[in-house]
C-alpha cells in the first residue's frame, strides 16, 4: 500500500499535515490535487507501521509512524474548524477519487464518513448516496489488497487485527439495507463484503431512485427527522410530544395543524413529567422564555437537571428583573467553582463578569461588591480561580 506521506508519521506530524492540507482545501484546491502531488510511503517498507481506522482508546504510542487514515476524516469531517456545507462539499467530491485506491477506501471506512453532518443539533445528519456506493465499490474492489495486509489495522486499544476485524465503516452501511454483517459464531468481525454484496448490488444503489429514496425516509423516521410533508404529520406531531427540539417541527405542526395542536402537544409532554424536555421545547423550540422562566423557577429547587438553563434564564430578566437575574448568574458561577477544574473556573468568570455589567446597568454597584465577597467567601481557597478573578476584575475584591 503506497499512502500519501502527509498522513504517515507521529500523531503529532500527521496532525501538523493535515491542518495544512485543510488550510489548503478551504482556499479551492481539491483533495484528489492534494493526495496526487504527495510523496508515497511504501508500508510494506515500514513492518511495524499500523493502518488507524478509529481512535477509540488509544493505547498505542504517539511516537509511532503510522498510517493515520482516521486523522483527515477527524479534522476535515468532525471538527469544528471546516464549515458543514465546505466539509461536505469537500467530502462529495473526493470519495469517487478515494475509492479508486487501498489507501483512500481505508480513509472511507474510517470514522463515520458516509454520514454527512449538516446544521446539528437542529438539522438533521443525512445519508449521502454517494458516499454510500464510494465505500463499498472501494472496499468490493480493494478487498484482497486489504486483507493482504493481514492484522495491521487499528481501532484502538492495546492490539491490531485484520480488516474486517476493525468494524469498518462498510458493515454500517451494509446494515442499513438489512442485511446481517456479523461474523460467523459471534466472531468479533464483519463479515467479508463479498459475501454481502456484489456490483449489481451497489449499482441498485446507484441508479435506483425509489430504492433510496424508501431508505432515506426509513433513515429519517428512525432518528426522529421525518420530511416535514403532510403525510408525516401524525409522526411529527408524536416527536412533539415526545419533546422534540427541533424548531421545524414546532412550526409545521403549527402550520398543518394550528396553534391548539402545539399547545396539546405541551400539555401530553408536560403530563408526561419530562420538565428538562418540556424547557428544552420552550427555550430552543419554541423561544418562549417567558413561559421557559415560569417553568425554571416553580422546579428549580426540586429538579436540579433544569440547571443547564439557568444562564437563558438570567439573560431573559437581565433588563426587567436584573437583581434576580445576577442571582442567578452568581448561582452559575458557583456551581462551575465546584467542578473544580481550569475550564469551569473560565465559565465561573464569564457569569460573574455578566452579573457584574446587569448590575452596573441598572445602578447596583453595591450588590455587585456583595456578591463578589460572598463569592470569594464560598470559594477564595481555589487559587487558579481566584487568578482568574483577579485579572477579570482588578481591584474589586
Amino acid at each position: 500500500m503506497l499512502v500519501p506521506d502527509f498522513l504517515f508519521g507521529s500523531a503529532r506530524e500527521v496532525r501538523a499535515n493535515v491542518r495544512k492540507a485543510i488550510t489548503r482545501l478551504m482556499r479551492g484546491e481539491s483533495l484528489e490535487a492534494i493526495c496526487e502531488t504527495s510523496n508515497r510511503v511504501n508500508l510494506l517498507e515500514h513492518p511495524a507501521s499500523l493502518i488507524w481506522l478509529e481512535r477509540a482508546r488509544v493505547l498505542r504510542p504517539s511516537e509511532a509512524r503510522d498510517y493515520r487514515a482516521v486523522q483527515l476524516h477527524e479534522q476535515l469531517f468532525a471538527s469544528e474548524r471546516v464549515p458543514f456545507e465546505l466539509s461536505n462539499a469537500i467530502r462529495e467530491q473526493s470519495v469517487e477519487y478515494l475509492s479508486l485506491s487501498d489507501w483512500g477506501t481505508v480513509i472511507l471506512n474510517s470514522g463515520i464518513p458516509l454520514t454527512w453532518a449538516t446544521a446539528l443539533p437542529f438539522v438533521p445528519l443525512r445519508p449521502s448516496r454517494r458516499g454510500h456506493v464510494a465505500v463499498l465499490k472501494g472496499t468490493l474492489r480493494h478487498w484482497p489488497a486489504l486483507m493482504a495486509l493481514g492484522s495491521r489495522f487499528y481501532s484502538g486499544g492495546g492490539s491490531s487485527g485484520t480488516f474486517p476485524q476493525m468494524l469498518p465503516a462498510y458493515g454500517t452501511v451494509l446494515a442499513q439495507y438489512g442485511l446481517d454483517v456479523r461474523g460467523k459464531e459471534n466472531e468479533p468481525a464483519w463479515r467479508p463484503i463479498h459475501e454481502l454484496c456484489d456490483v449489481a448490488f451497489i449499482e441498485r444503489i446507484a441508479t435506483d431512485d425509489r430504492h433510496w429514496a424508501t431508505l432515506v425516509r426509513e433513515w429519517r423516521s428512525k432518528a426522529g427527522t421525518p420530511e416535514l410533508i403532510p403525510e408525516n404529520v401524525s409522526e411529527i406531531v408524536s416527536l412533539c410530544e415526545q419533546g422534540s427540539w427541533n424548531k421545524e417541527q414546532w412550526a409545521f405542526v403549527e402550520i398543518r395543524s394550528g396553534p391548539e395542536a402545539v399547545e396539546r402537544a405541551l400539555s401530553t409532554l408536560a403530563a408526561s413529567g419530562a420538565r428538562e424536555k418540556l424547557l428544552g421545547v420552550l427555550i430552543h423550540a419554541l423561544d418562549d422564555m417567558q413561559r421557559a422562566t415560569d417553568l425554571y423557577s416553580a422546579h428549580i429547587a426540586t429538579t436540579p437537571s433544569l440547571g443547564w438553563a439557568t444562564t437563558r434564564v438570567a439573560e431573559f430578566l437581565a433588563q426587567k428583573e436584573p437583581e434576580r437575574a445576577a442571582q442567578l448568574f452568581a448561582k452559575e458561577a458557583d456551581e462551575q467553582a465546584k467542578l473544580g477544574k481550569k475550564y469551569s473556573y473560565r465559565s465561573s468568570v464569564a457569569a460573574l463578569r455578566a452579573a457584574r455589567e446587569t448590575l452596573i446597568r441598572a445602578d447596583l454597584y453595591p450588590l455587585w461588591k456583595t456578591l463578589l465577597e460572598r463569592f470569594l467567601a464560598a470559594h477564595g481557597r481555589r487559587k487558579h480561580l481566584v487568578a482568574e478573578l483577579d485579572s477579570a476584575f482588578p481591584g474589586e475584591r
